[in-house]
């Protein structure tokens, strides 16, 4: 949590407080300095990003909607209204109304020491109740109103979203891909140990297929066939113990009992690795072997000689 500058925690104890807030309006390349005092203010000590030192904040008929200091990060959005006067930023603000592309308008509003108002530093009597960018622009009667939101929540806590693709495109024992389903090294031909429909899985007992180990991924993607019905495998775990493996399927068919005769074929991890190791079959990879399949904005950046 932010800590109140001891002059203003000071000044708002007094038993009458009038509040007087800052604004630092950000339009396009140009500052703006504005008060809801009837009177000039006079801060020193402003970051140069904020204006000069000391900069002077003209009176305006300007306020805002109440903000409510949270621990949470999601600050709410508050709404700033200024009058059609004869003041700089409200003559920007309407020439909106003509152009095309509105300039980016960033606010931050603080709360002033009530009691130094003759000589205010920003450090020590100025404490921020809000910071943001203005997302929308409104005129009512004589008033603009100007909806921000928080800085931090700009983008309403999104991360950026990526989408997969496989890396191959070929049909696995498609014609393109030209892998044959029934060798042994693809085919598993077995019986089923094992069954649930309301979970679509079945379980079978076998731990190797063709004399190698059969591993989470060895199905997935891969099929189940019985009689002429083929189901696909959605994934496949290997049961602790020695206890064989489970299938998980994409559908359900009332032939699949326990002691039934089925057929399973490999799935594909559609990766150079697979086609070249697994199926003996880089010649026909259907994809771009030489494209990186680690993002660094998703899986992080490894670093090492060979990177």
């Amino acid at each position: 949590m932010k800590t109140h500058p001891v002059n203003l925690r000071t000044g708002e104890r007094s038993e009458t407080t009038r509040p007087v807030y800052a604004y630092i309006i950000e339009h396009g390349t140009e500052l703006f300095h504005l008060t809801n005092l009837d009177e000039d203010v006079v801060i020193s000590g402003l970051p140069a990003t904020h204006g000069s030192n000391p900069e002077t904040f003209v009176p305006a008929s300007v306020g805002h909607s109440a903000v409510a200091q949270r621990s949470e990060i999601n600050a709410p959005n508050i709404t700033l209204t200024i009058s059609l006067q004869d003041n700089a930023f409200s003559e920007e603000l309407r020439a909106m109304i003509l152009t095309a592309v509105p300039k980016k308008t960033t606010v931050i509003i603080a709360r002033l020491n009530p009691s130094s108002l003759s000589g205010l530093t920003w450090a020590s009597d100025a404490y921020v109740v809000f910071k943001g960018i203005a997302v929308s622009l409104s005129f009512q009667r004589a008033t603009i109103s100007i909806s921000l939101v928080s800085i931090i929540m700009q983008n309403e806590g999104k991360v950026p979203r990526y989408f997969w693709q496989k890396t191959c495109q070929h049909m696995l024992y498609g014609d393109a891909c030209g892998v044959n389903p029934e060798a042994a090294n693809n085919k598993l031909s077995t019986t089923i140990a094992a069954v649930s429909a309301r979970a679509r899985f079945v379980d079978v007992a076998d731990t190797t297929i063709n004399g190698n180990t059969i591993v989470n991924t060895t199905f997935q993607g891969g099929k189940v066939k019985i009689g002429t019905e083929e189901i696909s495998i959605v994934s496949s775990t290997i049961l602790g113990g020695g206890g064989g493996t489970r299938l998980y399927l994409a559908w359900w068919s009332t032939a699949l009992v326990a002691s039934a005769s089925i057929s399973v074929y490999r799935g594909c991890l559609r990766t150079v690795d697979a086609c070249e190791n697994t199926f003996s079959n880089l010649s026909a990879f259907g994809g771009f072997p030489y494209i990186p399949d680690v993002n660094p904005t998703t899986h992080g950046i490894r670093t090492g000689k060979n990177n």
